[in-house]
């Protein structure tokens, strides 16, 4: 698993996150199929990061998050 991507039972309920935010995975991923880019995922999440945003595409490939 990436570094970027948590998954907890004790944060968040357990849904797969990035790394010092409370951004799902599955939130970075609706917002790529809406279109939307990298950039303006960033702007919508203050600190996350181009890297943060392929660690949860990736995440999503291959867990189906």
């Amino acid at each position: 698993m990436s570094d970027r991507i948590v998954v907890d039972p004790d944060i968040m309920l357990g849904v797969p996150h990035i790394k010092g935010t409370e951004v799902p995975v599955w939130t970075v991923v609706e917002m790529v199929k809406a279109g939307l880019t990298v950039e303006e995922i960033m702007s919508a999440y203050e600190g996350l990061t181009k890297e943060d945003i392929e660690a949860a595409l990736k995440y999503n490939e291959e867990h189906g998050a």
